[in-house]
C-alpha cells in the first residue's frame, strides 16, 4: 500500500508541475505568500474508489475514509461524487502505458486533483487536472496452517495429508474434514529436514508436515489453491519399547 501511495504522489506532483496551473506564491500547500496574497486557484484532492466505469466526461468516485476536516467539500468520506474529465485531464494508471478514461474501472483506487478558480461562481467545479489510478485494492490475506502426516507418497501435483492440528482459519476452511488434498504448484516452497533442495518426491508416507497457505479470511478449502509452503520434518522418531522383569530360566541362544 505504501508503494502505491508514493507512486500516486509522484505522478500527481509530476503532472501538476507540467500543467499550466497558477497556484500563487505558496503553491498548493500552505499558501504562504505575502500577507493578504491569495492564490488565484485552489487545489482539492479527492481520494477514493471508482464506483462505476468512467465516461469521456467524468468518473464517479466513492470518497475514502479518514479525511476528517480536510475532506474535499462536498466529498465527505463515504459519499459518492462525480469528478469531471475533459481533454486536459492527465490520466495515469499503474501498468498501463497510455491510459484513457476507459481504463478507470469500477473498484480501482484513484487520486484526483481538481483545481478551482477562486473567482468561479459558487458550485462551479472544473474537470480534474490529474487522475492517478492505483488499480484494484488487493484483499488482505491471512495465514492458513495445518499440521499432520503424509497419507501416501506425494505426486507432482499434490499430496494427501491427514490433519492432526489446524489454526483457526484453517479449521474453518476444513469444516470438520480430517484429511485434505494439498495442491503443490510451481510457487510452493518445499523444505525437508536433512534435504538440501527438496521436491514433491521427498514427501513420503508417514512424514510429519506443516502446510501453509495465504488467502483472504473465510476462503473455502477448495479455493485455497496451491500451498505457499510445505515443511517436512521426516518420519516420527522411533518409539522405545522397554520391559523389566526376572529371567525365568537360563537363556538359550537368542532367547531369554
Amino acid at each position: 500500500m505504501r508503494k502505491g501511495v508514493m507512486i500516486a504522489v509522484a505522478c500527481l506532483a509530476a503532472m501538476v508541475a507540467s500543467a499550466p496551473v497558477a497556484l500563487g506564491h505558496g503553491g498548493p500547500r500552505g499558501f504562504d505568500g505575502p500577507k493578504g496574497d491569495r492564490p488565484a486557484q485552489h487545489p482539492f484532492l479527492v481520494r477514493g474508489v471508482v464506483a462505476g466505469s468512467a465516461t469521456a466526461t467524468g468518473v464517479q468516485i466513492t470518497v475514502g475514509q479518514g479525511w476528517g476536516r480536510h475532506a474535499v467539500d462536498p466529498a465527505h468520506p463515504g459519499k459518492s461524487v462525480t469528478v469531471a474529465i475533459d481533454a486536459g485531464t492527465h490520466i495515469r494508471k499503474m501498468g498501463v502505458a497510455s491510459p484513457t478514461f476507459a481504463d478507470l474501472k469500477a473498484g480501482d483506487r484513484v487520486w484526483a486533483l481538481v483545481v478551482v478558480d477562486r473567482s468561479a461562481a459558487p458550485g462551479t467545479t472544473p474537470a480534474a487536472d490529474a487522475i492517478v489510478d492505483l488499480g484494484p485494492a488487493t484483499p488482505q490475506t491471512v495465514r492458513f496452517e495445518i499440521r499432520g502426516t503424509v497419507a501416501a507418497n506425494a505426486s507432482q501435483g499434490g499430496v494427501t495429508v491427514n490433519v492432526l492440528r489446524a489454526d483457526r482459519d484453517a479449521r474453518t476452511a476444513l469444516a470438520g474434514a480430517t484429511s485434505v488434498q494439498v495442491t503443490l504448484g510451481s510457487t510452493t516452497r518445499i523444505h525437508k529436514r536433512g534435504v538440501g533442495a527438496a521436491t514433491f518426491a521427498d514427501l513420503k508416507a508417514g512424514d510429519r508436515v506443516d502446510v501453509v497457505w495465504r488467502a483472504p479470511a473465510g476462503t473455502a478449502l477448495a479455493s485455497l489453491g496451491a500451498a505457499a509452503k510445505v515443511r517436512d520434518a521426516g518420519p516420527p522418531p522411533p518409539v522405545p519399547f522397554e520391559i523389566r522383569g526376572v529371567v525365568a530360566a537360563d537363556a538359550g541362544q537368542g532367547v531369554v
